[in-house]
């Protein structure tokens, strides 16, 4: 075989590969892909269509909306039973082999009750090349940040971060998946530097960027990229919790929320919390909590700060002091009051709060908010007093049975009556009285169950 029909046969086979592939990738994202549906026998969604009340939390469907190199949106029908709350949080990650370091996802709100919700995934920097994945994580979010339920959707997508070459552009646009291609993120630093110069710059776009980037970081893929310069870190994240742009300020709250408790992972098979800079160490950063706590009218912003601020700092009377004053303040909304006492729950915690400072004087002011009308303030009083096991508070836990309908803080009340049984004893016939009142339904069986605890524990 001469050199030209060489040539030529080689030109053939590529243009044919080219062919096949552009045909293939124009299918991609085309229309929308339905990758998950439950079955018509699905515990869960029997349970909503019978009774919403006794629906637990589920993924009804996950459709692929927009499916490009970098980016997948994915529209999901949930059923959220709130039992963390009215309002929790959901997102996840795509998953490759179980792990997803290389994708982000921003937290979307999601209310009680069955609902729809758009995902948007993106591929982070951190990976280059052709990356392949076979799933997606679809999580649900507590207020603290918490996971408490996960649905594993089976997907396989291939993703294509920077400049490829000929070969790879058509391995990108073939179908199944070549072996990965993944450049990691540069290390030096420099690349550091230049992370943290971008967040002090006075275009709100690479600020919201280079935030993105850096919380991507901090949720536990590599940590100690961020581990040096951490004195102008906690500087600039003081600067963005005050933002104007209130995207980058949520950033900054969940950065250095994530900052104060450590992140845990798996590696090797081994559970690990791995802990960042101590941010005690700045008292600039400190200085930006405490001013968030007093001003900010953003519920995430605010519990996230005041959690912040008793995980991270040395619990001492004074702090206790400090939220106990600010509770009171007249001016503050009860989005500052409840997270602020969120804050004050924090501190029952022992592991946060081995010295046991909490004042006696604090608690009436606690128990006085377990009658707040406002919801969020009335719960997070109740899980104070789940924990100190306040005898005093036993008559304004039986009072608020009486009038709410919030299955969390009932639920939550009924806990706190649990835990003290010897002294809820004396309610039994008052707990009676309330449930002849009640309809059928999860409410009252849980009620008269926890009125046979008293009766026989």
């Amino acid at each position: 075989m001469n050199k030209k029909i060489k040539y030529i046969l080689i030109t053939v086979v590529i243009v044919s590969l080219m062919a096949i592939a552009y045909i293939y990738g124009t299918k991609v994202g085309r229309s929308p892909d339905v990758i998950f549906q439950a079955g018509p026998d699905d515990t869960n969604l029997l349970q909503w269509q019978k009774n919403h009340q006794l629906a637990g939390d589920s993924i009804v469907s996950a459709t692929v909306v927009n499916n490009t190199n970098k980016e997948l949106t994915v529209y999901v029908d949930y059923i959220y039973s709130g039992s963390h709350g009215n309002n929790a949080t959901t997102c996840g990650s795509v998953l490759n082999n179980g792990n997803g370091g290389y994708w982000s996802c921003f937290p979307t709100g999601i209310a009680r009750g069955r609902g729809f919700v758009t995902l948007k995934f993106k591929l982070t920097d951190r990976a280059k090349g052709i990356i392949c994945s076979d799933a997606i994580r679809i999580n649900y979010y507590d207020r603290n940040g918490k996971t408490f339920f996960k649905k594993i959707v089976p997907f396989k997508k291939k993703w294509v971060q920077g400049r490829l070459n000929v070969t790879d552009k058509i391995k990108a646009s073939m179908p199944g998946c070549p072996s990965e291609n993944i450049k990691g993120k540069d290390t030096t630093v420099k690349a550091r530097l230049n992370v943290l110069e971008n967040l002090l710059s006075t275009d709100e776009v690479v600020i919201r960027k280079a935030y993105e980037a850096l919380y991507n970081e901090l949720s536990g893929r590599s940590p100690r990229l961020y581990l040096k310069n951490h004195k102008k870190l906690f500087d600039t994240l003081a600067i963005a919790l005050h933002s104007h742009d209130l995207r980058t300020t949520h950033y900054a709250s969940a950065i250095i929320y994530q900052l104060a408790i450590g992140t845990f992972v798996t590696r090797q098979g081994t559970p690990t919390t791995i802990k960042y800079p101590d941010i005690r160490k700045s008292d600039n950063l400190k200085r930006a909590i405490v001013k968030a706590i007093n001003d900010s009218e953003d519920k995430d912003v605010n519990r996230l700060s005041a959690a912040s601020l008793v995980q991270a700092y040395n619990v001492t009377p004074d702090m206790e002091t400090f939220l106990v004053s600010q509770f009171q303040r007249s001016e503050h909304s009860p989005v500052i009051k409840a997270g602020i006492l969120t804050a004050l729950s924090f501190m029952v915690n022992p592991s946060l709060n081995p010295s046991g400072f909490f004042h006696k004087e604090t608690m009436p002011v606690v128990i006085k908010a377990i009658s707040n009308p406002d919801k969020d303030i009335s719960r997070a009083a109740i899980a104070i007093i789940i924990e100190t096991k306040t005898k005093a508070a036993l008559p304004f836990l039986v009072d608020k049975l009486k009038e709410t309908d919030n299955p969390y803080i009932t639920k939550s009340v009924l806990m706190a009556l649990k835990k003290q049984k010897e002294n809820a004893r004396n309610y039994v016939t008052e707990l009676e009285g309330i449930i002849n009142g009640l309809p059928d339904g999860q409410y009252k069986t849980d009620l008269s169950g926890v009125i046979e605890y008293l009766k026989h524990n």
